[in-house]
Parts: C-alpha cells; sequence; structure tokens
C-alpha cells in the first residue's frame, strides 16, 4: 500500500504475524471505540477530548505507545530518488525530522489499516486520517 503525505510517498508493508497480534493487544479498547463511531468516522475524532477514543490514548502507557509506533513505524519505507528507505531507526527515532506529529498518526493508521482492515470488516474509523494530515 502506498501513502501520500505532503511531497513524500511512503510504502507500507504487512507486520509480522507475533508483532501484529501484540499491538493489536494494545489497541483494542481503541479498535472498539472506533467501532462504536462507525466506519465513516474522520481522523477528527482524535482530537476530540469527548471521544472514548481520545480517552483510550490518554489512558495508554509510554511503553505500550513506543511499542506501537515503533511496530507500525518498522513497516514503512519512504521513496526518494534512488531507494526505499526505512522511515526509523533501530532504535525507533525518526530518520526523517520532516514529519509532522499529524504525519506520523496518518503513517500509523494506514499501517493499522493494511494490517487489520481484514479482522475489522466494518472500518477502523480511520479512513480519513492522511486527509486530516494534510
Amino acid at each position: 500500500m502506498e501513502l501520500q503525505l505532503a511531497d513524500h510517498t511512503y510504502v507500507v508493508s504487512k507486520m509480522r504475524a507475533t508483532a501484529q497480534r501484540n499491538v493489536l493487544r494494545r489497541l483494542l479498547p481503541i479498535f472498539v471505540a472506533a467501532q462504536a463511531l462507525g466506519s465513516d468516522a474522520d481522523g477528527e475524532w482524535l482530537f476530540s477530548s469527548a471521544s472514548p477514543i481520545a480517552t483510550s490514548l490518554a489512558k495508554m502507557s509510554d511503553e505500550d505507545s513506543d511499542y506501537v509506533f515503533h511496530n507500525c513505524f518498522n513497516v514503512v519505507r519512504r521513496k526518494t530518488t534512488t531507494a526505499l528507505v526505512e522511515i526509523t531507526t533501530a532504535s525507533g527515532d525518526l530518520m526523517f525530522q520532516d514529519i509532522t506529529l499529524p504525519q506520523q498518526f496518518a503513517i500509523l493508521f494506514a499501517v493499522l489499516k493494511e494490517n487489520y482492515s481484514d479482522f475489522f470488516p466494518g472500518g477502523l474509523g480511520v479512513s480519513n486520517a492522511a486527509a486530516v494530515a494534510a
């Protein structure tokens, strides 16, 4: 799957099965809340303080959040003029400092969609996240 953000194209792949399971376990409360909002929800739910998703995100530990982002970003490559380049270092730091926070979430949502859309037939409620990041 390809994702276009700003002037860059990102290629999203599948996570290993173990990583998929462990990321899902950490995000399940958020997925359940997204399902309750319906499949046509846009990315703005993330920023609503009244959202059950915002509540679930706020309760997530830093360790769990880092685990989710690291495993999701680990399967993303950015197209350059000569190659596909990983967007993170081995320690999980971003290789490209021009990736903004909204773009990070758009990339995260693209990875989640690529890896879990078959698991949630009603959708993840993150269909327009890339538009929010643009």
